[in-house]
């Protein structure tokens, strides 16, 4: 094996013990987007790669890297960066579904001030910025 593939072999290595530990609500919530949008049509699939923009760029924000969010898509890092320029609002029931916790999960992160209260999007459905629950998920560790 030559250096250059050892060297790789190390790297994905490391970055799948990083994932693992530190960062397996985000590899699941990552992978369920990937996920709904290869289920979801018409509207409903707009909506997923709406989301999961916005889930990108937040998880981008709280120092997820394009390397590891592009493994994880299976997808190059200028794929990532070109979808993950926006961090938009996320509704609680998409989120609670994608990263597999309950809506009083976040119910509860709202009364007790974890979260802030939830916001508007531009269709006028209630939700937060993508950051701000990607940064929640990984103080909580859910």
């Amino acid at each position: 094996m030559s250096h250059t593939a050892t060297q790789t072999d190390d790297h994905v290595q490391r970055l799948e013990l990083r994932m693992d530990s530190a960062n397996g609500a985000i590899q699941q919530l990552i992978l369920a987007t990937k996920q709904a949008e290869a289920t979801a049509y018409g509207e409903k699939r707009r909506e997923a790669y709406r989301t999961t923009r916005y889930l990108l760029a937040g998880c981008r924000s709280n120092g997820i890297s394009m390397s590891e969010l592009a493994t994880l898509l299976g997808a190059s890092a200028g794929s990532v960066r070109a979808r993950s320029s926006a961090d938009g609002i996320v509704s609680r029931a998409t989120f609670a579904s994608l990263a597999s916790i309950t809506l009083n999960t976040i119910l509860r992160w709202e009364a007790t001030g974890i979260l802030p209260p939830p916001t508007p999007d531009e269709r006028g459905h209630l939700g937060h910025a993508a950051s701000t629950l990607v940064a929640t998920l990984l103080k909580s560790g859910e």
